[in-house]
């Protein structure tokens, strides 16, 4: 288990400025003390799905500053494709809200179009974190919908995902949204029975 100390505070302007993108503060990550996992807990299975690779070509954001700090409302179309079990083009939008810890708050819906005719609709629900700086971590979790037979097995599981924000080295002068690429992987926990 971590927890996150934030050491110094730097302030954002708008619409795209590096310090957003990159992350917004410098994070020192200390461990505490490990809580003991349960064996089967520590059993869980997942099944590599996709990986889905895209990035934002057009943002929009508002920003809400209020007695409580200031959070940010923001919305994004996303491009990009599929590879694995469900290869294809994907496209969705994500409105995230971003906290006044600077972590994302990701709320995303769109589609996959896969390259063997099947419509998978998806929802990803997670967190962009504030860190590390040029490489954000995404951690989430992704249903998906669809009446291909071949892929109806989605309808009735619960996948999970991690990611990237990923900055190019170095950044381009000026940085754009559209420069950054997010990278997903996508797995299907696998149904098991609980233990006694």
């Amino acid at each position: 288990m971590y927890y996150l100390k934030a050491v110094k505070k730097i302030p954002l302007s708008k619409p795209y400025d590096v310090q957003s993108i990159l992350g917004a503060t410098n994070i020192e990550v200390s461990e505490r003390q490990h809580a003991k996992i349960p064996p089967r807990l520590a059993t869980m299975q997942l099944r590599s799905l996709y990986t889905v690779r895209f990035f934002y070509p057009d943002g929009w954001s508002v920003e809400l500053t209020g007695p409580g700090g200031t959070e940010e409302q923001h919305y994004y179309f996303a491009e990009g494709r599929c590879e694995g079990s469900l290869a294809g083009r994907f496209r969705a939008g994500n409105h995230p809200r971003r906290r006044t810890d600077h972590t994302y708050a990701m709320n995303m819906q769109g589609f996959i179009e896969t390259d063997d005719g099947a419509l998978v609709m998806v929802d990803y629900q997670g967190y962009g974190r504030a860190y590390p700086p040029g490489r954000r971590q995404v951690v989430g979790a992704a249903w998906h919908t669809t009446s291909h037979e071949k892929y109806r097995f989605l309808n009735n599981s619960i996948c999970v995902l991690t990611g990237e924000v990923r900055v190019p080295s170095p950044p381009p002068e000026p940085l754009e949204q559209k420069d950054v690429q997010l990278m997903f992987d996508v797995a299907e926990l696998i149904w098991e029975p609980p233990g006694d």
